[in-house]
């Protein structure tokens, strides 16, 4: 499964976290682009952070 975490704040970076752990396929997005890439590096197990690439193919 996927889930898209739009923030990468305290809750943002919580949920995608858990759910990274428990085998979601997570992408977190962020006003702030290196925001996004933090939560992604502290949540572990394959977490990405959103670029237009991954946007264009998850829409095909």
């Amino acid at each position: 499964m996927k889930l898209a975490v739009i923030g990468s704040g305290n809750i943002g970076k919580g949920i995608g976290s858990w759910a990274a752990k428990v085998g979601y396929e997570v992408i977190f997005s962020a006003k702030n682009e290196a925001h996004a890439e933090a939560a992604a590096r502290a949540s572990g197990h394959g977490a990405v952070k959103e670029t237009q690439e991954i946007l264009n193919h998850s829409l095909c």
